[in-house]
């Protein structure tokens, strides 16, 4: 199955995470300095998170808490 994941505006994607349940996928944005939170099983947007000041650079999820790190070019 294929889902199409979407943003409400175009946005330039710079790096991608999915947790390790394969359930919740993250990509970073280069502007607006943003994260954005799908779910695999709906393909639903569930959430922006936003406080970077730069682009995101990267993310990764822990693979035992479920955590999401990311970092950004704003140091």
């Amino acid at each position: 199955n294929f889902r199409t994941l979407t943003t409400p505006d175009p946005v330039q994607f710079t790096c991608l995470a999915v947790d390790s349940s394969g359930e919740i996928v993250c990509a970073g944005a280069l502007d607006p300095f943003q994260i954005f939170v799908w779910s695999l099983q709906t393909g639903r947007l569930v959430d922006v998170l936003s406080g970077h000041e730069g682009p995101i650079a990267c993310l990764d999820f822990s693979k035992d808490s479920g955590l999401l790190a990311s970092g950004s070019w704003d140091g």
